[in-house]
């Protein structure tokens, strides 16, 4: 009866009755994508181009991903214990890939810039993971997906996704913030107070 999903309907899909998808697998790839997608605008609108654009792009993805997978095993449990945890792994996960970017690049790492990056992708990921738990509310349990687009248009995977999109948007706020050049903006002087009244 399952044969379109190797008689595993609870972990894989068969989006065109060819081969079975693992969810996982979508879940993940389009979490990666969407991290990665959100450094590289952040990157572009604070104004980085050449390889400064790509910076931190693989890590972004990497954590995304990484984030979206263990949510994803974990929804069974689910509470708290699956939001720090996912959180936890993923901000190893991306600033690890970070500072081994920073090593290919011949540059220097600095370990109390390497603790902040370690921090805020801490504190962005589980705040995501928080509130993306709160929009999109679901019972415990997995999702049995008989369709490719079922992980997205259900509950679970409609979760998994909103908290990736809001943890990489607070990350790339953030990360904006941290490499725009603010030396560029005047700084608006008030002139010359004129009293109204006598």
């Amino acid at each position: 009866m399952y044969a379109y999903c190797v008689n595993n309907p609870v972990m894989m899909i068969d989006p065109n009755g060819n081969f079975a998808v693992p969810a996982l697998f979508a879940i993940t790839l389009v979490a990666t994508l969407i991290g990665g997608t959100v450094q590289l605008v952040s990157n572009a609108v604070a104004g980085k181009t050449g390889t400064e654009l790509w910076r931190g792009v693989v890590g972004s993805a990497i954590g995304a991903g990484s984030n979206a997978l263990i949510l994803a095993l974990t929804i069974s449990t689910g509470g708290v214990t699956s939001i720090i945890l996912s959180a936890s792994v993923s901000a190893i996960m991306q600033t690890g890939t970070d500072t081994l970017e920073t090593l290919i690049r011949g540059e220097t790492i600095e370990l109390g810039s390497t603790a902040i990056d370690l921090g805020v992708n801490f504190a962005s990921t589980i705040i995501g993971n928080f509130v993306g738990g709160k929009i999109v509310p679901t019972n415990r349990g997995w999702f049995q997906p008989q369709k490719f687009m079922s992980v997205f248009t259900k509950s679970y995977g409609q979760k998994i996704l909103v908290q990736t999109l809001i943890g990489v948007g607070i990350l790339g706020s953030v990360n904006f913030a941290r490499k725009y050049d603010w030396s560029n903006i005047e700084p608006v002087v008030a002139g010359p107070v004129i009293p109204i009244w006598g």
